[in-house]
């Protein structure tokens, strides 16, 4: 029975071969079809395919981590928030979502994305006054974006890439703080010139020399602090121009010079006799830093010269506390014993 079935399997594949290349042929095609293996050929050109929507992910990665990093470099030297990040990282996100499904638009928008980094970057050195090495970092960062994105190759590629990108971001953050200790140096060498001039009696040099770096840090706090005080001085008195710069270094000041800042124009103001304005000032400067005694012995001073005792004697006395031990919290406790047994009592700046 079983040859027989055999028999007539074989004379039903032979029936169907012999019709001119009917049933048997198409079966045989089909089955050919679905089980023909790919070709060296056809693996490879898979396997650059993938290559290089790794790659075009990578280089798009690597634009958001550039974008990070350059935010925090604005932060930590610069002192200030490049808000134009903001504006990249949203297209760099983008970039991010459309590499999931790569095509030649979006490398050549990734490249675009690099080249416009170049420009605004640019353009902010040369009208900002940025640091150079900005436009410098985004034209390596364009370089791994090109290495990633152009030629063939595999994880080698990659790897070069994202070398590249790494090297960008170190010599980015190299030539950025280089620059601006750099422009710190020249600033603090400028202002000791100034003092130097005014204390051998050259009044009229230390001024021209101090609105010259006026001229040359014309958004700098320190700055405008120092030029504060020097136009204060006893030796030139232009309390009007003082109060002034004192304001102007006040709107400037990051947080860690606002203090400082408040303080010194709260002394302007109480060498013009406005103390109202000054224990103002002076309690602004408490409120960003409640922890310099110099500030409160200043401020009981203005209180005492408006007869407020009761409010000179509690700064006094945290003064005490922030620096027990020091000449300064000996003074103050020497200056409220006095305020307590109602004797007269002058309070001046430390001569530090």
């Amino acid at each position: 029975m079983f040859a027989l079935s055999l028999r007539s399997t074989k004379f039903a594949f032979a029936q169907a071969a012999g019709r001119g290349g009917g049933a048997g042929d198409a079966i045989v095609k089909a089955n050919t079809d679905l089980f023909h293996p790919p070709t060296e050929e056809e693996i490879r050109e898979r396997d650059l395919s993938q290559d290089a929507a790794i790659a075009l992910s990578v280089a798009a990665l690597i634009l958001v981590g550039a974008d990070i990093l350059w935010a925090l470099l604005g932060l930590t030297i610069l002192g200030e928030f490049p808000w134009m990040i903001l504006a990249f990282l949203a297209a760099d996100l983008g970039l991010v979502w459309m590499s999931r499904s790569p095509s030649l638009r979006t490398r050549v928008l990734t490249i675009g994305r690099g080249v416009a980094g170049i420009a605004w970057f640019t353009v902010a050195v040369i009208v900002f006054g940025d640091p150079v090495a900005f436009p410098v970092g985004q034209g390596l960062l364009l370089l791994s974006i090109l290495v990633l994105l152009l030629g063939r190759g595999g994880e080698g590629k990659v790897v070069t890439g994202i070398v590249v990108a790494v090297i960008s971001v170190g010599l980015t953050f190299s030539l950025a703080f280089a620059q601006k200790q750099t422009e710190i140096n020249d600033r603090n060498r400028g202002i000791a010139e100034v003092y130097e001039l005014a204390t051998v009696g050259r009044i009229g040099d230390a001024v021209d020399a101090m609105d010259l770096l006026l001229e040359q840090y014309p958004d700098d706090a320190w700055v405008h602090m120092n030029a504060a005080e020097l136009f204060a001085a006893d030796a030139i008195r232009d309390l009007n121009r003082a109060v002034l710069l004192a304001n102007r270094a006040v709107e400037l000041a990051s947080d860690e010079l606002k203090a400082r800042a408040y303080l010194v124009l709260a002394l302007v103001q109480e060498k013009r006799g406005e103390f109202a304005k000054a224990i103002e000032s002076a309690s602004n400067a408490v409120e960003v830093n409640d922890k310099d005694p110099l500030t409160y012995w200043i401020r009981s001073g203005f209180y005492l010269a408006t007869e407020r005792r009761v409010e000179a004697m509690e700064d006094l006395r945290k003064v005490e506390e922030l620096v027990p031990g020091t000449d300064l919290a000996q003074r103050a406790r020497l200056a409220r014993l006095q305020l307590q047994g109602d004797s007269p009592v002058r309070i001046t700046a430390p001569d530090n």
